[in-house]
């Protein structure tokens, strides 16, 4: 069986504990797309790449809508690529520091966005590499715009419209 998880820190198993973490412990084939300071939209990524994979199951881990997706300010102009999604994304630790991209699953420093919470892309420097003119957008973007519910509600829509439209393909 052919097994694809999705999510954030709480999918993702932990380089502290190996072999402890529930998608270590499953049987069959399991593929573990999630990382640590996955924003839904990463998640939503994941997902869409683990749909490629033509897995028997999916496990979907959604997080808190206050992460988000932020330009790397690295580089001039970040562009999304394709064909690998998941490698236009950069994820950190609780330190602001990238973890898990030593993979095919994750983008690595020129990854041209960068996944983490609102308050670590604003608060730790090391994250957006002192880039001010991100960091007061999304600071202009938290108090004006965001809205913890709407978003948390949009995030499960989209997914389970993608759900209901694959079990009826079948």
């Amino acid at each position: 069986m052919k097994v694809v998880v999705c999510g954030d820190s709480f999918c993702a198993p932990s380089q502290d504990y190996p072999g402890y973490h529930f998608s270590e412990l499953l049987d069959g084939d399991v593929i573990n797309l999630a990382r640590q300071g996955a924003s839904n939209s990463a998640i939503f990524c994941q997902f869409n790449e683990a749909l490629r994979m033509y897995p028997d199951i999916i496990v979907y881990g959604m997080t808190d809508p206050s992460r988000m997706l932020a330009p790397n300010p690295v580089l001039k102009a970040p562009q999304w690529t394709t064909p690998n999604v998941l490698k236009n994304i950069r994820y950190g630790n609780d330190d602001g520091f990238p973890t898990y991209n030593e993979n095919k699953y994750a983008g690595d420093e020129r990854a041209p966005f960068i996944s983490h919470t609102i308050d670590t892309l604003v608060t730790n420097r090391q994250v957006l590499e002192g880039s001010r003119e991100v960091v007061d957008a999304i600071k202009q973007y938290h108090a004006y715009l965001f809205d913890h519910d709407a978003q948390d509600c949009s995030t499960e829509k989209c997914i389970m419209d993608i759900v209901l439209e694959q079990n009826f393909k079948k």
